[in-house]
This record gives C-alpha cells, structure tokens and sequence, in this order.
C-alpha cells in the first residue's frame, strides 16, 4: 500500500526533476537506490521518497498534497457504522490515515516504524 500511495504521490511532483515518463519506473528507481538502507521495507521507502522530495525543493508542495489529503471530502460518504463491511469506506480512511502517518514523517523523519507514529498521533 505504501508503494502505490506514496509512487502516485509523489510522482507529479518530481516527474520533471528527475525526467522520468512513469511512476513506476521512478518507483523502482528509488526502491533500489534505498534498498540497502535500514530498517522495514515501507519505511526506506518513506525516508526515501521524503529525501528525494527535500533533495528537490518540493516538501512544501509535497506538504501541502497531504494535508490536502487529509481534509479531503468524499461526496459519496457512508456512516460510520458500515465500516466493517464497506470496503470503499474502509479505504477513503485509510487513504486520510496514511496521508496523516506521511504528513508527521515529513516533520519527524527520524521515525522507526508506524507504530512510532500512530503513537504520536493518537496517544
């Protein structure tokens, strides 16, 4: 999940910097370029997407997409009681969720694992 999100995420953003024509390409790209970083694979990942994205100059833009993220409105909501059988329903909040984990690495990026965050957000 955190490659699909973080690749179409930042893909738009850099696409230009680093004249790559997919986000799969940029994607694999900086999977191997971080692979021998530590810790887990979502969180090279992570550290790896935000260097790059401090490398180029775009963390407020990239900021900014997040917290977009985070406010974003589905028109098509459903209460909060079909959670556990709406799978559509399930994934807009994780898509907020995972929009906030990445909103807090962009501050915190010493982090060493969701776990860490999820703490600091919802103590």
């Amino acid at each position: 999940m955190s490659a699909y999100f973080l690749r179409n995420l930042c893909f738009p953003l850099l696409a230009e910097d680093i004249e790559e024509t997919s986000s799969s390409k940029m994607h694999m790209n900086f999977a191997k370029k971080y692979s021998r970083e530590e810790g887990s694979d979502y969180l090279r990942l992570m550290n790896g997407y935000a260097l790059e994205i401090s490398n180029y100059g775009k963390q407020d833009m990239y900021r900014k997409k997040l917290v977009e993220r985070v406010l974003l409105v589905f028109e098509d909501e459903e209460p909060l009681e079909n959670l556990t059988v709406n799978k559509k329903l399930s994934g807009k909040i994780w898509f907020r969720a995972f929009s906030l984990f990445l909103l807090f690495h962009s501050y915190n990026p010493r982090v060493e694992g969701i776990l860490e965050i999820w703490t600091a957000l919802f103590p």
